[in-house]
């Protein structure tokens, strides 16, 4: 795959290489859940808690209508768990600027059992009005315009007790 002519490819990344890199947690009510951070990793403090959002920094909103149609990929590890799907239900949130808010399943995960503490899934969504049953269901005008302001990302986890 490659850009059109006239166009480029823009990457949005955060591989946690410098830190935090403007994530952020919180509960269903809003309370911020301490995140800490060590080799290019991201982790929870605390133990069970029953669901955790993490809120993307700037560079994930505003004008994203090039993302119409990609892929957002997110890697998670889970401890002791050997299952080839998460433990836990996984939804990506968006939010509008006029006060749209949209949530959607993951267009498609894969668990890798490597053997260590630490299991990793590949979660997948396609930022896409068909894919991933989303809710409530949008037209693609609809959708379009969501990205065209997207005034929070979020990646909600309803339970957490095993996410590292």
């Amino acid at each position: 795959c490659s850009a059109a002519a006239g166009y480029e490819v823009h990457t949005i990344v955060s591989d946690f290489g410098q830190g935090l890199e403007g994530w952020r947690a919180e509960t269903a009510v809003g309370q911020e859940v301490p995140l800490s951070w060590a080799e290019g990793e991201i982790f929870l403090e605390q133990g069970k808690q029953e669901a955790v959002d993490f809120l993307a920094p700037e560079s994930f909103l505003h004008d994203q209508r090039l993302s119409y149609g990609q892929q957002l990929l997110v890697l998670f590890r889970t401890q002791d768990d050997t299952s080839s799907t998460p433990p836990f239900p996984i939804w990506l949130v968006l939010e509008g600027d006029d006060g749209l808010v949209v949530s959607a399943r993951p267009s498609s995960v894969e668990g890798a059992v490597n053997g260590t503490p630490h299991e990793e899934y590949m979660v997948t969504f396609r930022l896409h009005e068909t894919e991933g049953k989303m809710q409530p269901t949008l037209s693609s005008f609809q959708f379009q315009r969501l990205l065209s302001n997207l005034t929070e990302l979020r990646i909600r986890i309803e339970s957490s007790n095993k996410l590292v």
